[in-house]
């Protein structure tokens, strides 16, 4: 059922007008936002660029792709063609968290994967391989909230809600406090590098967390289900 949901997901993400006009503006967002963090207030560009290698601006870098996950989270459960869920309340599928997790797999891989991979390749060439051990932990971290932001943002089969603009203007204002939740998680991260080899310490236990997270998600009831 993963595979099914991973493979409806991607196909209706690549065609689906209401999405693209949702989802790829929210690029542009991300492009400020990365400018924001990157060049603050009365610094100077050229003298951050030169310095760049010397700084830790590469947290910026692994956690700013996750507003990308962020605002599909919230998009992919409206669609126009919402009745044909109707599949999946018949079909003899016990645990619907698998069509979560299948929808969930699709957006990381498809939006969130080549965004991280791209920032990966430009924090090696500025920062070098020290670095490889940050990216692996705010890997996890990023994997462990989608599953979260899932869990406690209200759980929704992909495309089975009719679109409701109300609802779905509640939910970007949701995206603005995940916004916080990232500058903390880079704040942490921060914090952890003052001290030698704690990112290598604890990134078994964030690795653990997101296993049990992801089981969670995995074994949802109907139940919890919002349709």
């Amino acid at each position: 059922m993963q595979k099914a949901s991973f493979e409806k997901v991607w196909k209706i993400t690549a065609r689906d007008r209401n999405f693209k006009l949702q989802f790829y503006p929210s690029l542009g967002y991300l492009i400020v936002l990365l400018f924001v963090m990157l060049f603050k207030k009365d610094s100077n560009p050229v003298e951050i660029m030169e310095n760049l290698g010397s700084g830790k601006y590469y947290l910026i870098l692994i956690y700013v792709p996750l507003w990308i996950v962020y605002t599909c989270v919230y998009v992919i459960p409206y669609n126009d063609n919402y009745e044909a869920s109707w599949f999946y309340k018949s079909a003899p599928i016990r645990q619907p968290g698998q069509i979560i997790i299948g929808g969930l797999k699709a957006l990381i891989v498809k939006f969130y994967l080549p965004l991280f991979i791209f920032f990966f390749g430009v924090s090696l060439y500025f920062w070098g391989y020290s670095i490889i051990d940050d990216f692996i932990y705010g890997l996890l971290n990023s994997m462990m909230l989608f599953i979260i932001i899932n869990l406690v943002g209200g759980l929704y089969i992909p495309f089975s809600l009719k679109p409701d603009l109300k609802k779905q203007a509640g939910k970007f204002i949701k995206v603005l406090f995940q916004s916080l939740a990232t500058g903390l998680l880079i704040g942490v991260h921060y914090f952890l590098l003052k001290i030698d080899y704690l990112i290598l310490i604890v990134t078994p236990v964030v690795a653990f967390g997101t296993y049990l997270v992801y089981n969670k998600l995995r074994k949802i009831s109907w139940n919890k289900i919002n349709f």
